[in-house]
């Protein structure tokens, strides 16, 4: 029987520790100016490596470059997730069009978890620099409301569709495709209504909410959210990462599904 042979490149650089890195084993750092390794506490900054111990200030710190590495991670991640730096040295999800992607995560965790990461560099996701003048891209999302099949999304609360608009983000058109039409029946048929937000930065942003007995927004068929165009109805600007979300209000649905569409430009 013939071995399967496997390689993996790893690359690591010993550098002088910028401060006291005393507790900052499997933490990001950056080369700084002075041509050492600083630890990175910028959300999104670029990154060069993760730290493989423990050293005082001045001492050589061992990072691991590219390949199989060791994080705390500061999230929730699942495997295969695109991973950036928090403001702690940390890595979670890239969820941010601007934010530097680290690398992917190997295995899923949870804020403080010491998890395997595949360091692949892959570089800002933005195809250009928004903040500049210049010809940039028109960013676009999709995201979907299932309650049909989720039962977890059927209840009077907000709920996350798990797609991030980034900071500075400004929606400019968007649209959706109801499926299935909505239901409610508990104290009065489709008395329940839906909205569909920006939370913080523009609730009623998208879709204010209306009670699915009116009819039109929630019923099968293509609809209009910011559709002509005028700057009056653009959504207003958001001031951090924000998750589209989808708010129930009233009384619980019992069906539906409906597929966000919508572009957005970075005004920074």
């Amino acid at each position: 029987m013939t071995a399967a042979a496997y390689e993996k490149e790893l690359l690591e650089l010993a550098l002088p520790a910028s401060a006291t890195h005393a507790s900052s084993q499997y933490h990001a750092v950056a080369q700084n100016s002075s041509d050492q390794w600083a630890l990175v506490t910028t959300a999104g900054a670029r990154v060069d490596g993760l730290t493989l111990g423990n050293v005082a200030s001045g001492e050589h710190q061992n990072v691991r470059l590219k390949g199989l590495a060791k994080a705390v991670l500061g999230g929730t991640v699942a495997i295969g997730d695109a991973l950036c730096v928090d403001a702690s040295s940390h890595l979670v999800k890239n969820v941010d069009s601007n934010y530097y992607t680290v690398g992917r995560a190997l295995q899923a965790g949870v804020s403080g978890d010491i998890k395997a990461v595949n360091l692949t560099h892959e570089g800002y996701n933005a195809i250009g620099d928004a903040s500049v003048d210049g010809v940039n891209p028109l960013y676009s999302f999709r995201a979907t409301f299932d309650p049909t099949t989720n039962s977890s999304e059927r209840s009077v609360a907000d709920h996350g569709l798990g797609v991030y608009l980034p900071d500075n983000a400004v929606v400019v058109r968007a649209w959706y495709t109801v499926e299935t039409t909505f239901t409610s029946t508990a104290g009065g048929t489709d008395k329940a209504t839906l909205a569909i937000s920006i939370p913080t930065d523009d609730v009623a942003g998208l879709v204010a909410a209306v009670a699915i007995e009116t009819g039109t927004p929630w019923d099968a068929g293509h609809h209009d959210c910011i559709q002509d165009g005028a700057a009056a109805n653009f959504s207003e600007q958001c001031t951090a990462i924000r998750e589209l979300t989808v708010t129930i209000g009233t009384q619980a649905v019992t069906g539906g599904k409906l597929i966000l569409h919508g572009q957005y430009v970075i005004n920074d």
